[in-house]
């Protein structure tokens, strides 16, 4: 299968923080973003990640919405209270699979959705899509 997306390849790497309880999920998102050279940033419960989040403003957050603690959509509103992470983008990466569910998800302010389980280009590439949109420079205006 053709990867719509190419690995990113700017100055900066990519920091991105997956905030998930499962340990073999973790390594499996741990194996894609080092496969495409970002940085790796891990929680497994929503409190550290938000802590996280703060001090590191990640370029994309994947979010489990099942979690000890705070589950992902009081998670959510914490992120998007603040000014300093209300932008971050979230992918929400969850076995919750109901279309209400990811209704709420976008309402929250998850910018995308992925179920699980997932296939490794699936995951792939919708982290790929949206780096690309929050990490790209915006190539310029030119007026005539």
């Amino acid at each position: 299968m053709k990867q719509p997306f190419a690995p990113i390849q700017l100055e900066k790497r990519p920091c991105v923080l997956a905030v998930e309880d499962d340990e073999d999920n973790l390594l499996l998102i741990e194996y894609v973003l080092e496969k495409i050279n970002c940085l790796f940033l891990k929680a497994s419960d929503s409190i550290t990640a938000l802590s996280l989040a703060t001090v590191h403003l990640p370029d994309l957050i994947l979010l489990d919405i099942v979690l000890p603690q705070w589950d992902g959509f009081y998670f959510l509103q914490q992120l998007k209270q603040n000014p300093l992470t209300s932008c971050i983008p979230v992918i929400a990466v969850t076995g919750l699979v109901l279309p209400c569910i990811q209704q709420r998800l976008q309402e929250a302010g998850c910018v995308d959705y992925l179920s699980k389980p997932y296939r490794l280009p699936e995951l792939e590439n919708i982290i790929l899509l949206h780096l690309h949109r929050c990490c790209l420079p915006t190539p310029p205006v030119i007026e005539i």
